[in-house]
């Protein structure tokens, strides 16, 4: 037993030698403040880089972060920076493996109390793209219930409804529709295909922990889309979040909301997380007296769970299930579904169903901890069958996504090599007015990309993909994207690429179905491509008392090859598809100040150009729906201690043009363009302890557009639309709600 006892003491300590020099690889820490109080409080996404490289990441909203030490030094230089705090720079010993960082207010005043201060957006300064950021305190500026909701106070992205029964929501991103910009979770790309209708309701603001809007082509790493941009969700982390998390919602409008999310580290290896939410819009409203529910009933159940395993600083595994349920009723007011409709009234009836598993895979070789292995993969079940008036549509989609990154350093850390195989399934399974329609997809890819970057200075990485795809042929995506710092407070970007898009005729066209017209297509819609370009040019600087602000401008345009083109003009009773004969293009101009003027008071200030227009049937014309001008307001005021907050967000709408309806009696018909309008919207917190109180209004100057369907008193006749929206269909709505947290 003595020599067991003493072979156990050998065996035990070798073990923990061996795991503390793996995790010697890695530095893990929290950046904290000092209150007035001399009470530290974590730094959400503060900067955290080494000097002399372009390793670098954010801290999260608790100030945690871990990064990958340089395998080329024997003390690094750790970098650390947040607006409004002095950065500091740390020396650090090749066997640390955990720090605490304190930074120091910028300037050291008497009688002043120091507070953390995150913004509710932020314009990377380390992103190679423009990105901003929209923080959990921008997700919370708003009645922010799902994603769809937390774009109201962004100027790059635009939010509205695509009908007036369904509430289904669509975006605009530099001027184009909400399709060409993809989707991704955590990058595992998503919202896809008939995904689409509506995703936007899916994702729940509460489940969210940030959102990433990049302009422009992306990396080829994700695959052939992202025509005008990407949108990347980061929901929160089973490792850096609450114990429990509640939040509970309703408006004056009869939405009632509740939210759960719970997370717990297990031990050193495991962590894992619970989401659950559920939403209910139970009172028919009328509010413009045409007879039809302003929005429409709604149930929706939304449950994820996902995993973490990290058994030392190399493996790294995440792993999750997501399940969504809803059902949608609208139409007349005494509509109540299609199995109980003794009044032959006109309705809508959708329901819906979506389940989908993911894992991520990532290894760190331990002999070259520059060299990485990751595998995504992500499988989705997708059903739903709906009903407009007395057409129906039923589609049913199996996806599976699988892409294997190989990444390395070629002679030093300044020049990077990502390669990789990718493979994308979709099967679509469509009924469409009758008609069944099927459609599968297999596309095999090989992607390389590769980076060069001068420390500190310059950043280009040029990319290039090539996809077998089974429906459309071989598809040659070349990318080429810049940063360059050209002085300390100015920073350059550049962007060129190509890129696809599979169109989805139906499902992309679903909401044209709560409408009289009829569908016209000619001829096989072919695959869509574009090129689009852009440049940035963003200045950081410090205003009074050293407080940080930045000034961003930025062009893009995108020029199509093909393009799946919607013309609603040529007949005001038909819905004519066909492939794109001649130009179209899309410029945006944006303009954008975010800074803290003064102490605890955020202000943003944004103006947009956008210039979209095509060849349609009957000439070249400005896109339908299209606002040329936007303007945006925004801010947020905080007390001491963030005792109380005050949000308030201001927007101006230009006008849009409108589908020709000239064809229509006189009574039917719609201006050519609509007025422009304003929005606002107004919040107040109050935070205790452990929860918080918050209450709000939208729409406070109660703008309603006017005549939203065409002849609603004739549903079922021939010049009935419900699809020529352009601004509000609801006025002036109240809301309140209360979070809870443990920590």
């Amino acid at each position: 037993m003595k020599y067991i006892l003493i072979i156990f003491l050998i065996a035990h300590s070798i073990m923990v030698q061996s795991q503390q020099k793996e995790e010697s690889r890695y530095l893990e820490g929290r950046v904290f403040q000092k209150d007035s109080a001399n009470q530290k409080s974590p730094v959400a996404y503060a900067n955290v880089y080494w000097q002399n490289t372009n390793e670098g990441i954010i801290t999260d909203s608790e100030g945690k972060f871990r990064i990958q030490k340089p395998a080329n030094s024997e003390s690094p230089q750790l970098i650390v920076s947040f607006v409004g705090l002095r950065p500091d720079t740390i020396i650090i010993d090749k066997t640390r493996s955990q720090i605490d960082i304190v930074l120091e207010q910028s300037r050291q005043l008497e009688e002043v109390s120091i507070t953390k201060n995150k913004g509710a957006t932020i314009n990377s300064k380390i992103s190679l793209m423009s990105t901003q950021l929209i923080t959990d305190v921008g997700l919370q500026k708003l009645a922010c219930c799902n994603i769809g909701e937390s774009f109201e106070s962004n100027a790059t992205i635009d939010v509205g409804f695509s009908d007036a029964v369904s509430g289904a929501k669509k975006i605009r991103m530099l001027g184009l529709d909400g399709k060409y910009s993809q989707f991704l979770f955590e990058n595992i790309p998503f919202m896809r295909g008939p995904e689409s209708g509506f995703g936007l309701s899916h994702i729940p603001g509460p489940f969210m922990q940030a959102i990433q809007i990049s302009k422009g082509t992306s990396s080829v790493i994700n695959g052939y889309e992202s025509t005008t941009g990407q949108i990347n969700v980061e929901y929160k982390k089973p490792a850096d979040t609450d114990l429990l998390f509640v939040n509970l919602f309703a408006n004056t409008e009869g939405r009632y909301e509740s939210n759960v999310t719970s997370g717990l580290k297990l031990n050193e290896n495991w962590a894992g997380m619970i989401f659950f939410h559920a939403s209910t819009q139970n009172a028919a409203q009328d509010h413009n007296r045409d007879g039809f529910m302003d929005k429409p009933l709604q149930q929706q159940y939304n449950f994820l769970n996902r995993w973490e395993y990290s058994p030392d600083g190399y493996l790294h595994l995440q792993f999750g299930v997501e399940v969504v349920d809803e059902t949608r009723i609208g139409g007349q007011l005494n509509f109540t579904g299609k199995d109980s409709n003794p009044d032959n009234l006109y309705g809508i009836d959708i329901g819906l169903s979506k389940v989908r598993i993911y894992s991520k895979l990532g290894y760190a070789f331990k002999k070259d901890p520059n060299k990485s292995l990751g595998w995504i993969n992500s499988a989705t079940y997708f059903d739903q069958k709906a009903l407009y008036g007395l057409k129906e549509y039923d589609n049913n989609m199996k996806s599976y996504y699988s892409n294997l990154i190989w990444q390395t350093q070629i002679t030093s850390p300044n020049h990077k090599l990502s390669s990789g195989l990718s493979f994308q399934y979709d099967n679509y399974s469509e009924n469409f007015l009758g008609t069944d329609y099927l459609k599968e997809e297999l596309v095999p890819g090989i992607f390389s990309q590769y980076t060069f970057s001068v420390p500190e200075k310059l950043v280009i990485m040029a990319g290039l993909r090539t996809d077998m795809n089974s429906e459309y042929g071989l598809l040659i995506t070349p990318r080429l994207h810049l940063k360059y710092n050209m002085k300390e407070q100015y920073i350059l970007r550049a962007t060129l690429g190509k890129a696809y898009r599979s169109p989805n005729i139906f499902s992309e066209n679903m909401s044209l179905l709560a409408s009289s017209r009829s569908f016209i297509m000619d001829e096989k819609i072919n695959m869509e491509q574009a090129w689009n370009t852009g440049v940035s040019l963003s200045r950081h600087f410090e205003m009074t008392n050293q407080r940080e602000a930045s000034l961003t401008l930025d062009f893009y345009r995108t020029d199509f090859q093909n393009q799946m083109i919607v013309d609603l003009d040529h007949n005001a009773s038909e819905v004519n598809i066909y492939n794109l004969k001649g130009k179209s293009y899309s410029n945006s101009f944006q303009a954008d100040f975010t800074g803290e003027v003064f102490k605890s008071f955020d202000m943003t200030v944004a103006y947009r150009y956008n210039d979209v227009k095509a060849d349609y049937l009957d000439g070249m014309m400005e896109q339908a729906f299209s606002n040329k001008h936007k303007l945006l307001f925004t801010t947020s005021y905080k007390t001491r201690f963030e005792k109380w907050k005050f949000d308030f967000t201001v927007q101006h709408n230009g006008s849009k043009r409108l589908p020709d309806t000239s064809g229509n009696p006189e009574e039917f018909r719609m201006n050519e363009f609509s007025p422009a309008y304003f929005m606002l919207y107004a919040q107040v917190t109050k935070k205790f302890r452990h929860f918080e109180l918050y209450s709000g209004v939208e729409n406070l100057t109660n703008f309603v557009q006017e005549n939203v369907i065409i002849d609603a008193e004739n549903p079922f006749g021939d010049h009935f639309d419900a699809t020529m929206v352009w601004g509000p269909v609801s006025g002036r709505m109240f809301y309140g709600g209360v979070r809870f947290r443990i920590k």
